[in-house]
């Protein structure tokens, strides 16, 4: 009989690249470590944590966010993938990316490392960094078997890249409200 190969093979594809592709590569699970022994300065400054934590999750977002968009503009090129299926990717993207900036700088929080001598150390040697791959890794799977679950049911990939939406959309509001009510505290708590 041979193997029978869904035509939205290679868009399933492209969204596991540009999923694994934003989420693990996370600025933001360093991002308080990297001030290191400066870190009061940044506290000293008449500027909210929220601020803080806003600028350091746009960068990552922005990054992502470009990342993901190119992959998605190839995808479009190279596998004549529809309008739709094309601006349900983008949010996606967008979404992943902001999810990826939250994600690590919760992880950072909780898991500072403030006294490296160099700022490579709190990149390469931080807790934060190793659990901020590893939850981004274990998401990035759950994302991927869900799409292929949601695909297998309905063979509708509109509606996986909804379904992924929507997943990534609690995942972030949760994170969003955890920062939000326990960020504060974390923050200022780090010496």
């Amino acid at each position: 009989e041979g193997i029978n190969i869904p035509s939205e093979l290679p868009i399933m594809l492209l969204m596991g690249v540009i999923t694994f592709g934003i989420t693990l590569t996370s600025t933001t699970s360093s991002a308080i470590s990297l001030e290191g022994k400066k870190f009061w300065n940044v506290k000293s400054l008449p500027i909210s944590h929220n601020s803080v934590f806003k600028s350091k999750i746009l960068l990552e977002a922005l990054m992502g966010t470009i990342f993901g968009l190119i992959g998605v503009i190839l995808g479009f090129i190279l596998f004549k993938i529809n309008i739709i299926t094309i601006l349900l990717i983008s949010i996606l993207t967008v979404l992943l990316a902001i999810h990826n900036g939250v994600l690590g700088l919760i992880i950072n929080l909780l898991f500072p490392k403030m006294e490296g001598d160099l700022p490579i150390r709190a990149i390469k040697q931080s807790m934060s960094v190793f659990v901020s791959m590893l939850a981004s890794f274990a998401i990035t799977i759950i994302l991927i078997a869900l799409g292929v679950l949601i695909y297998r049911y309905t063979e509708l990939i509109n509606l996986v890249v909804i379904g992924l939406i929507g997943t990534i959309l609690i995942i972030l509001i949760t994170e969003v409200l955890i920062l939000k009510y326990r960020g504060k505290k974390w923050y200022i708590n780090i010496n």
